[in-house]
């Protein structure tokens, strides 16, 4: 089923290196659905383009992370989310 078990927000933690500094991420939601899958959502704020390279280092460190785990990750705007009605849209 599509329906949504249930969602965390900053409830990962995802490390990761940003010009040999270490560093902490926290992806915006982590959602468990009913049918198991695992999905791992960031939204996009345009405050991120100030810092876009360190932005892209986080994208990707979330992204192998979720690809080891099983997990679908997702970057969406909020122009993204007003079109929908349910994280169900999301997944369908």
């Amino acid at each position: 089923s599509n329906e949504v078990k249930y969602f965390k927000k900053d409830y990962l933690h995802i490390k990761y290196k940003y010009e040999n500094v270490k560093h902490t991420y926290f992806p915006d939601y982590f959602v468990k659905m009913k049918s198991g899958e695992i999905l791992v959502i960031e939204l996009f704020r345009k405050a991120y383009r100030a810092n876009e390279s360190r932005y892209k280092v986080k994208l990707a460190s979330a992204e192998k992370y979720c690809l080891k785990h099983g997990y679908t990750f997702m970057v969406l705007s909020l122009s993204d989310l007003k079109d929908v009605d349910s994280i169900t849209d999301l997944v369908n």
